[in-house]
């Protein structure tokens, strides 16, 4: 199981990968859309381990698109 904090810390991390995902201009709808059905699983899934396998496909996208990690704003 995975604990609330766990879940919310999680939650803002996609969020974050997400709005990198939003803001750069190359990022396809299909991709944008695939991390929408992540954050969505991220949020409704209970074990750690699928929940954060979540948040990883989400900011491998994120590398995908930018070529490295972006800072924060």
């Amino acid at each position: 199981m995975i604990t609330i904090k766990e879940q919310l810390e999680a939650v803002a991390r996609a969020d974050t990968a997400i709005a990198h995902l939003a803001a750069h201009p190359s990022t396809s709808h299909s991709r944008l859309g695939a991390a929408h059905d992540q954050l969505n699983l991220v949020r409704n899934l209970s074990t750690r381990i699928e929940v954060f396998d979540a948040v990883m496909a989400i900011e491998t996208s994120v590398l995908e698109v930018y070529g490295h990690i972006p800072t924060h704003d």
